[in-house]
């Protein structure tokens, strides 16, 4: 039996995964939904076709979902299938050395995380200012 979760089913996810090598662990429908739950987090552009529709697609008065955030929610889908975690908190790497009595403490400059290049550039032009961006529009 098919099921659907958010944009795809556990079918179309085995599917995706096989034909790109990636043997699926765990519960495939997990997998699904932390992925949708990390896309409907997602800074999209315009407004929802329905305000009163549960999930974030379609938009703008459309009726169809864009193949690409069909396929950003299987790709999110297949970084939790390989122990990846999406929402993971964002820290700064510290690091630890003691030399006799003396421990030194300290931490790497900037946050440290794991980039998703794909997911970068299947959302692009789908979210506002570019997922994972740090730009931002300036006017006068």
């Amino acid at each position: 039996m098919t099921t659907t979760v958010g944009y795809t089913t556990d079918d179309e996810y085995s599917e995706y995964a096989t034909v790109r090598g990636q043997i699926l662990t765990g519960d495939p429908l997990v997998h699904l939904q932390l992925a949708l739950d990390w896309l409907e987090l997602q800074p999209f552009k315009g407004e929802k076709t329905n305000q009163d529709q549960e999930l974030e697609w379609p938009r703008d008065g459309n009726t169809e979902i864009p193949s690409k955030i069909v396929q950003a929610q299987l790709e999110a889908a297949l970084v939790y299938n390989a122990g990846g975690n999406l929402m993971a908190s964002i820290g700064k790497m510290v690091t630890e050395k003691t030399v006799g009595p003396i421990t030194t403490k300290w931490s790497e400059s900037g946050p440290q995380t794991i980039a998703y290049p794909k997911l970068s550039m299947l959302l692009r032009g789908y979210v506002n200012n570019g997922y994972g961006s740090t730009q931002f529009n300036v006017s006068r």
